[in-house]
């Protein structure tokens, strides 16, 4: 038993060269096993394949390749499509935000002429609408 737990250590360390040499040596009834020929005594060469585990990874099969690059695919282009509504989405309230802008400038424009127009006892009415737009106008379009 000793012998074979012997061997089986000896051929685990035989590290990864694909054939390697083991030579078994016979002395005084004694069997011991070595990676370097006997001093003296019987000698009897081995051929040890290679016993590393080694991990072989197979490629998936075509089918599989297929399905994951149409899944590929398709995840690409429904990214693509959700950026192009963001992009819509963010022109479209940009356009709107513009507009608003444009309506409450004329506003602004039009209490401010209308103050001007106006009797000096109404003026300072008209005047504090104007001011009020002219807030609006500030918070809704900076700049």
């Amino acid at each position: 038993m000793l012998r074979t737990l012997t061997l089986a250590l000896m051929l685990t360390l035989c590290g990864a060269a694909s054939a390697q040499r083991l030579y078994k040596c016979e002395s005084g009834g004694k069997k011991s096993y070595s990676n370097s020929p006997c001093a003296k005594g019987k000698m009897t060469e081995m051929r040890v394949k290679n016993t590393t585990n080694t991990v072989v990874r197979r490629s998936p099969p075509p089918t599989q390749l297929r399905k994951s690059v149409v899944t590929r695919v398709e995840r690409q282009a429904t990214e693509r499509e959700e950026a192009a509504r963001r992009l819509q989405a963010a022109t479209n309230a940009d356009a709107e935000r513009a507009r608003r802008c444009i309506a409450l400038r004329l506003q602004h424009d039009r209490a401010v002429a209308e103050a001007d127009e106006a009797p000096r006892r109404m003026r300072e009415g008209l005047q504090a609408t104007a001011r009020a737009q002219r807030a609006a106008m500030k918070v809704e379009c900076p700049g």
